[in-house]
C-alpha cells in the first residue's frame, strides 16, 4: 500500500518495527521500488512511557493501561505530519499516540477489536475529529464493526479487500509441463489446507504438488504425514523470488478451512479473513480451485474465475482437479476471467485510489 500511493503522486513514510536486514534489503525482500521513506523503530523491553500516558491521559485506568500494554513493547513513532497530511494506519495504539486535535486519519483494520482495552481505543479513534474512515477487508468485518460502534456513519466504512502487485505481462507465460503441476503458495498454519493437499497427492499421482511455504514446526508438522513422493515441501520463500515458481504452476489452490488461525494462534479468521495469496494467484492469471467459504464468494465466482468445493471433500477436490486436468479450454477460461478481474479492481494501486476518493475531499 506505502508504494502504491507513493506511486500516486503522493509523498509517503511507513513506519515499522525494526526486524532485519537494511533498509535496501528489505525492499529488495519485498520486490518493491524504493519511492517510499521506510522509518524503522527496534522494540523496547517495556511499553513506551508517552503511549502509557496518553492512553491515560485520554481516561483509561492506569490498570486498565498497564494490562493492555504489558508483553506488546510498543515505541512511538517519531513523526511530524504537516497541516495537508494524512495517517494511514493498522496499528491502533501507534495512531492514538500520534493523534493531535488536529490531525486527520484512516485507519485500516483485518480483524474486529475482541477485548475492552481494544474497544476503548477504537471508540477513542472513531470519536477523534479527524477520522476520516474505517477501512475493513470484508462485508462480516464490517457488520462487526457497525454492531460494535454504531455511531460510525455507514458512508464512513470502506469495505476493500487486500490486493496483490501487477504481474508484467512478459512473465505470465506458461511453462510447457510433462506432468500437471499443482501449487500453493502462502502460510502452512492449521487451517490453511495443508493436510488436505497432503491428501489430494496421494489420490493423484499423476500430478505434482508444491507446498511454497511454511515455518520449520509445520513443515514437521506435514512431514509426519509421510506425504507421497509426488508432494514437494519448498518451505518459505521471499516474495520478490516467487516470479520465478508461479509460470511452473498449472493450477493453484486455497484449500482455507472452516477455522483458519493467524500466525499459528488460537485467532480464527476465517469470517471475515481475505487472503493476500487468492489476489496473488488471480495476478499471475491462472486456474484457481479454492474452498467454498462466504468470505471467498466475495471475490470468486464458481465457474468463473475459479471452481470452489467443499473445504474439507478431499473427493470433491479430487474432481475439480481431474476436471481442470482434463479440459485446457476450462482452465484457460478461469485463468483469463480471473487475471482480468484481478487488473480491474484488485491491484493495490487501483486500492489505494479507491480508499483515497471515497474517504478524502
Amino acid at each position: 500500500m506505502s508504494a502504491a500511493l507513493s506511486s500516486l503522486g503522493h509523498d509517503v513514510t511507513l513506519h515499522a518495527y525494526q526486524g532485519g536486514g537494511t533498509d535496501r534489503e528489505v525492499f529488495d525482500y519485498f520486490g518493491v521500488s524504493s519511492t517510499f521513506e521506510l522509518r524503522r523503530y527496534a522494540r523496547s523491553k517495556r511499553p513506551d512511557a508517552f503511549i502509557m500516558h496518553r492512553l491515560h491521559k485520554l481516561g483509561m485506568p492506569t490498570r486498565s493501561v498497564m494490562r493492555y500494554l504489558q508483553g506488546r513493547q510498543l515505541v512511538r513513532p517519531k513523526t511530524h505530519m504537516d497541516r495537508d497530511g494524512i495517517f494511514f494506519a493498522r496499528n491502533a495504539e501507534w495512531l492514538l499516540a500520534c493523534l493531535d486535535r488536529g490531525s486527520r486519519f484512516i485507519f485500516e483494520s483485518h480483524k474486529p477489536a475482541r477485548d475492552v482495552q481494544s474497544r476503548w481505543i477504537h471508540g477513542r479513534l472513531f470519536g477523534h475529529p479527524g477520522f476520516l474512515g474505517l477501512v475493513v477487508i470484508t462485508q462480516p468485518l464490517r457488520d462487526l464493526y457497525r454492531e460494535m460502534f454504531p455511531a460510525i456513519p455507514p458512508d464512513r466504512i470502506v469495505v476493500k479487500a487486500d490486493g496483490a502487485d501487477e504481474v508484467d505481462s512478459s512473465l505470465l507465460t506458461a511453462t510447457a509441463n510433462a506432468r500437471f503441476q499443482v501449487g500453493y503458495v502462502g502460510h502452512l498454519y492449521e487451517g490453511r489446507g495443508g493436510e488436505l493437499i497432503v491428501a489430494l497427492a496421494r489420490t493423484l499421482p499423476e500430478a505434482d504438488f508444491h507446498l511454497v511455504g511454511g515455518r520449520s514446526e509445520d513443515l514437521a508438522r506435514l512431514s509426519s504425514l509421510r506425504p507421497p513422493e509426488n508432494l514437494f515441501l519448498h518451505g518459505h520463500k521471499p516474495p520478490a523470488i516467487l516470479s520465478s515458481l508461479y509460470p511452473k504452476f498449472d493450477v493453484l489452490l486455497a484449500p482455507y478451512q472452516r477455522r483458519v488461525s493467524v500466525g499459528g494462534s488460537a485467532q480464527e479468521t476465517s469470517a471475515y479473513m481475505s487472503p493476500l495469496k487468492v489476489f496473488e494467484y488471480m495476478s499471475w492469471a491462472k486456474p484457481i480451485v479454492a474452498s467454498d467459504l462466504p468470505v471467498l464468494r466475495e471475490v470468486l465466482v464458481q465457474g468463473c474465475n475459479a471452481l470452489l468445493v467443499d473445504p474439507e471433500d478431499v473427493r470433491r477436490w479430487e474432481t475439480a482437479l481431474r476436471r481442470l486436468m482434463a479440459n485446457r479450454k476450462l482452465r484457460d477460461g478461469l485463468a483469463r476471467t480471473a487475471g482480468q478481474l484481478f487488473r480491474e479492481r484488485y491491484t493495490w494501486k487501483a486500492r489505494a485510489r479507491d480508499v483515497l476518493s471515497q474517504l478524502v475531499h
